[in-house]
């Protein structure tokens, strides 16, 4: 069977204007067939094939060419090309011919007024038989109203790629605490089907063997693979694997970056690669709006000296230390700045506490200080960070 016969071209405008509209049964079609075979306006409404003389459609598409890169071998991929009307006459679309057989059942058609864009879309997928690296190339022509271009070729063009990938292939665990484990998810997907897999005597897809790339670090990553359970991540899918990698405490601070290849039980498919991104950040820190943890400024902003000006954030608190006292504001200025601690902690599922600070700067002080920024340092109980500084500013109206 032909890589041809596995394309379907959908034409869409996307309108409701109440312009002329036309269906179609859809076939296989015969290039040879006369335009009015493929569509005819409705009765009592215009023919916007014949353009009257000092009139033109004109149809401007954003491309002609997609190239897609890589499709797996068994997946289905679409593409919508926009087209705008760039004439001062209603544009219409009508496919000719493609490269295969088309699969709609039917299609809808609506002029395209001047001005207005609608889009053309293709979908497309390579036999389970294709083999993988060969280049593939698809083509739709659609025929139009425009008379300087009444025929146009849309293309989608790439290589063929095994039928096993990974879904996600970068995994960014973002900032991590450097007591915290910290997992996250992803997924190796077949797109050969369950039938084809089976008549190939292959067993259920699986990871059989990962190395990483850097193995001094290799010790502070653990990876589980096992068949996905729960909702498919990727519909399209035949098969799908679950990989969970965490990341566990002992990474030094900093950007950390790491590599995983994984080898599954599918023969003649090279190791699938997930790249591992993040950074590895303190166990106790401030967070909330209005605070910069690059700075360690916390702004209060415009203030009223009438009202004052309050903000709330929160202590975060990672490893077996947020289990201690609640901590406590030891240093706070200029006086009559006001720092306090609530005294009921927040738990979250990661494993970390949060305590919420409030910082307020009375209307009495507002009013009488000069003032614009303080010092507030916060004793936190941490073996390794005892101690938490940060400045607070803010601006007096007039």
């Amino acid at each position: 069977m032909s890589l041809g016969r596995y394309i379907a071209v959908a034409l869409a405008a996307g309108l409701s204007l109440g312009v002329a509209r036309a269906w179609w049964d859809v076939g296989s079609f015969d290039s040879a067939a006369p335009l009015a075979a493929l569509q005819f306006p409705a009765d009592g409404e215009p023919d916007y094939w014949q353009v009257p003389l000092g009139k033109r459609a004109k149809a401007a598409f954003d491309a002609l060419t997609f190239e897609f890169g890589e499709l797996p071998i068994g997946r289905k991929m679409r593409y919508a090309f926009r087209v705008t009307n760039e004439g001062n006459f209603p544009l219409v679309l009508a496919r000719r011919q493609t490269s295969c057989v088309c699969t709609l059942a039917a299609l809808a058609e609506q002029a395209i007024p001047p001005g207005e864009t609608a889009e053309v879309t293709l979908e497309w997928s390579a036999p389970a038989d294709a083999r993988p690296g060969e280049p593939y190339r698809q083509w739709a022509d659609i025929d139009t109203n425009d008379a300087e271009q009444p025929r146009v070729t849309l293309v989608v063009e790439g290589e063929l790629a095994a039928d096993i990938a990974v879904r996600d292939d970068v995994l960014d665990f973002g900032t991590v605490a450097a007591s915290q484990t910290k997992t996250r998810e992803t997924a190796i997907v077949s797109y050969r089907s369950a039938a084809a897999s089976q008549a190939a005597e292959q067993a259920v897809l699986a990871v059989t063997a990962w190395e990483f790339d850097d193995p001094a670090t290799a010790k502070y990553f653990e990876v589980r693979t096992e068949p996905w359970t729960k909702e498919a991540p990727d519909e399209e899918a035949a098969e799908r694997c679950r990989v969970a990698v965490s990341v566990k405490p002992g990474l030094p601070p900093g950007p950390f970056r790491q590599t995983i290849r994984l080898t599954t039980n599918r023969a003649g498919i090279a190791p699938l690669e997930i790249t591992l991104l993040g950074e590895i950040g303190p166990d106790v820190y401030l967070s909330g709006p209005g605070y910069s943890p690059r700075t360690n400024v916390l702004m209060l902003g415009s203030v009223d000296p009438q009202r004052g000006a309050e903000r709330m954030i929160d202590l975060v608190e990672f490893g077996p230390w947020s289990k201690q006292d609640v901590p406590r504001a030891v240093e706070v200025t200029p006086p009559g700045l006001v720092a306090e601690f609530h005294p009921i902690a927040a738990h979250a599922n990661d494993g970390s506490r949060s305590r919420r600070l409030t910082v307020r700067l009375p209307p009495d002080v507002a009013a009488s200080s000069s003032e614009t920024q303080g010092r507030v340092v916060v004793e936190t109980g941490h073996a390794m960070q005892g101690r938490i500084e940060f400045t607070v500013r803010w601006r007096i109206n007039p």
